[in-house]
Protein backbone atom coordinates (compact mmCIF):
# COMPACT_ATOMS: atom_id res chain seq x y z
CA UNK A 1 0.00 0.00 0.00
CA UNK A 2 1.18 3.36 -0.35
CA UNK A 3 1.37 6.36 2.26
CA UNK A 4 -1.38 7.58 3.23
CA UNK A 5 -2.46 11.27 1.83
CA UNK A 6 -4.04 14.08 3.59
CA UNK A 7 -3.82 16.18 6.55
CA UNK A 8 -2.11 14.80 9.76
CA UNK A 9 -4.81 14.42 12.83
CA UNK A 10 -4.18 17.30 15.20
CA UNK A 11 -4.32 15.93 18.87
CA UNK A 12 -7.36 17.42 21.05
CA UNK A 13 -5.13 19.61 22.79
CA UNK A 14 -3.63 21.04 19.90
CA UNK A 15 -6.66 21.32 17.82
CA UNK A 16 -8.22 23.29 21.38
CA UNK A 17 -5.20 25.83 21.12
CA UNK A 18 -6.17 26.69 17.41
CA UNK A 19 -9.52 27.38 18.22
CA UNK A 20 -8.64 29.32 21.33
CA UNK A 21 -6.26 31.21 19.52
CA UNK A 22 -9.69 32.60 17.16
CA UNK A 23 -11.05 33.87 20.08
CA UNK A 24 -9.33 34.14 23.53
CA UNK A 25 -6.11 35.84 24.23
CA UNK A 26 -2.72 33.85 26.22
CA UNK A 27 -4.28 35.02 29.80
CA UNK A 28 -7.79 33.77 28.85
CA UNK A 29 -6.73 30.26 27.20
CA UNK A 30 -4.70 29.31 30.28
CA UNK A 31 -7.73 30.26 32.55
CA UNK A 32 -9.39 27.79 30.40
CA UNK A 33 -6.56 25.42 30.81
CA UNK A 34 -6.88 25.85 34.68
CA UNK A 35 -10.79 25.57 34.44
CA UNK A 36 -10.56 22.15 32.35
CA UNK A 37 -8.11 20.49 34.51
CA UNK A 38 -10.29 21.76 37.61
CA UNK A 39 -13.59 20.02 35.65
CA UNK A 40 -11.59 17.07 34.30
CA UNK A 41 -12.31 17.70 30.59
CA UNK A 42 -10.62 18.51 28.25
CA UNK A 43 -10.13 22.25 26.95
CA UNK A 44 -11.06 21.53 23.15
CA UNK A 45 -14.52 20.45 24.84
CA UNK A 46 -14.30 23.52 27.04
CA UNK A 47 -13.62 26.15 24.58
CA UNK A 48 -16.42 24.75 22.13
CA UNK A 49 -18.45 25.25 25.31
CA UNK A 50 -17.83 28.48 25.99
CA UNK A 51 -17.56 29.82 22.29
CA UNK A 52 -20.97 28.09 21.45
CA UNK A 53 -22.54 29.93 24.48
CA UNK A 54 -20.77 33.56 23.25
CA UNK A 55 -21.99 33.01 19.68
CA UNK A 56 -25.82 32.47 21.57
CA UNK A 57 -25.96 35.58 23.42
CA UNK A 58 -24.80 37.41 19.71
CA UNK A 59 -27.56 35.91 18.27
CA UNK A 60 -29.77 36.94 20.67
CA UNK A 61 -28.64 40.32 21.43
CA UNK A 62 -28.97 41.14 17.28
CA UNK A 63 -32.47 40.02 17.29
CA UNK A 64 -33.45 42.56 20.57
Amino acid sequence: MGKKMGRPKLKEEDKAKYEAAAFFSKEDYDLLQEIATQEKTKPGMLVKKVVKEWLETKRKMKKE
